[in-house]
């Protein structure tokens, strides 16, 4: 009887030690993920930043384009 009654006492504490290890788990993966997100938030504003970018360019090219021709005579 006492065998078993350790046995329980072992898988209790395994039990234990397994909802720790998983919490833990879980509150590290929240740390990383908020990490990478933040990140990842930063890449999307770098990425617009550029697509905002690149569009003026875009446009300036095209004034600028525009003044040449209308310079050279071209409608």
């Amino acid at each position: 009887m006492q065998n078993l009654s350790f046995k329980v006492f072992i898988i209790i504490k395994l039990i234990e030690r397994m909802f720790i290890i998983k919490s833990f788990v879980n509150t590290y993966k929240q740390v990383i993920c908020s990490k990478y997100f933040k990140y990842f938030k930063f890449l999307k504003n770098l990425q617009n930043l550029q697509a905002k970018i690149l569009n003026i360019c875009t446009k300036k090219a095209y004034l600028f384009i525009g003044k040449l021709n209308k310079y050279n005579g071209e409608p």
